[in-house]
């Protein structure tokens, strides 16, 4: 085949049959590289340009998918054509287009960008379960949770057996602390997907997180180990009974759990974080920041783990140049989250700078006003910077919220200390 492509260099059908040959045998990056030669040729390069943009997304190449959506994109006509077959060929082809532009926005982790091309394929095909389930994945990727309900729910409409919309379902139940609704849709795909292993070891790993997550130990444990037993290299079922013995403080057992899950994966993240957990909560500072550091390696991009060393950092009041730098990271990178706003702000309380203290915590109380302590932490701020009737109020608030959260007593000796001044 080359040798008639070195014949014939300007032969458009060789390099199209060579592109093919190479797609054929899975040789996905000479099939690229075949197909792209063959556009120079092409009268009608749209369809060489959809099996471009599939072929990047296959090699997991987003940039150069995104941009070969982009340059078929200004191959349409921008009008619905008059000629009914050439309209439907150009409506299909968007379709086409949205559907794996969206994809790829997706893979490079751009959740913002693959709303937009996702809506446009829903708005041009309302009944796309597809669509619908990836435009859940976009909003769930925000972190808009209830959208994602919204969408995957959708989907599961259009498409009942679509597991994978189910799965995503619950995993967002979760994020909204819903797990007897999580619970539910586990205990569905169990009963309709059988005893095959690869189907359901999924659906019992989020039944026990949501298990974990009501505080139900024993059941939690159950469905761990049921997805254990249909999947024993997942990482993640080792990782989330780390964390069930490591909130019952048996620190050894939840250690061993934790390191079997890097054995079956050293890049497991979560496994790394509980490990940092349990040195913290243990004493064993030197290893808690080894694991902390470990976890931000793997996960750059990630707001999370700045934030929980710069935490950790805080709690020690060690650090705290390095811990003011990477809390101003993460609230960088994830401005709406109160929680790391309330890190910024302790980190400002232990450096002494207590009026931006109060300036990160006031935001973070307004982010989350039901969360005692962060109304505990502006109280501190404020009395630290001596406005006692401010104190009082936030010290009261956390109180209001919980009255035995485990800063209560510290809130209420403060302030029977400012009502004696």
């Amino acid at each position: 085949m080359r040798t008639i492509q070195e014949m014939r260099p300007k032969d458009l059908d060789v390099r199209l049959a060579l592109g093919n040959l190479y797609t054929t045998q899975k040789k996905y990056g000479q099939a690229i590289t075949a197909y792209e030669s063959a556009l120079p040729l092409a009268p009608n390069p749209i369809p060489i340009y959809t099996t471009l943009i599939a072929l990047h997304n296959q090699e997991n190449q987003f940039p150069q998918a995104v941009q070969a959506c982009d340059k078929l994109e200004s191959l349409l006509p921008r009008e619905t054509p008059t000629d009914a077959n050439v309209a439907q060929y150009v409506r299909s082809t968007r379709e086409f287009l949205y559907l794996h532009k969206g994809r790829a926005y997706l893979g490079q982790g751009d959740y913002l960008n693959a709303t937009e091309p996702l809506q446009r394929l829903i708005d041009l095909t309302p009944k796309s379960a597809i669509g619908h389930y990836r435009l859940g994945l976009a909003y769930a990727g925000s972190k808009n949770y209830i959208q994602a309900i919204t969408e995957y729910k959708r989907a599961l409409q259009l498409d009942p057996t679509l597991t994978t919309a189910q799965l995503k379902l619950a995993n967002a139940y979760i994020a909204q602390e819903e797990y007897t609704k999580a619970i539910g849709e586990c205990e569905q795909i169990i009963a309709t997907q059988g005893t095959a292993p690869s189907q359901n070891a999924e659906a019992y790993y989020l039944a026990g997180v949501s298990y974990l997550g009501l505080g139900n130990y024993q059941k939690a444990l159950n469905q761990l180990q049921e997805a254990l037993k249909r999947d024993p290299d997942a990482a993640e079922s080792y990782v989330a009974i780390g964390n069930l013995y490591r909130q019952q403080k048996q620190f050894d057992s939840a250690m061993r759990y934790y390191q079997m899950a890097i054995g079956r994966n050293s890049n497991t993240a979560s496994a790394h974080q509980g490990l940092a957990s349990v040195y913290a909560l243990t004493g064993n500072t030197a290893q808690a920041i080894a694991e902390y550091n470990q976890v931000i390696t793997l996960n750059p991009n990630a707001a999370s783990p700045y934030n929980d060393l710069a935490w950790y950092y805080a709690t020690q009041g060690t650090n705290l140049d390095t811990a003011l730098e990477i809390a101003k990271k993460a609230v960088t990178m994830e401005p709406q989250s109160p929680i790391f706003r309330d890190t910024l702000g302790w980190v400002y309380y232990k450096k002494g700078m207590y009026r931006e203290a109060i300036t990160e915590l006031t935001t973070a109380t307004m982010g989350t006003p039901k969360n005692p302590f962060i109304h505990y932490h502006l109280g501190m701020a404020y009395y630290a910077n001596k406005e006692v009737n401010n104190a009082k109020q936030a010290l009261q608030a956390s109180l209001n919220i919980s009255a035995d959260f485990p800063n209560a007593a510290e809130a209420k000796k403060l302030i029977q200390q400012i009502e004696g001044q």
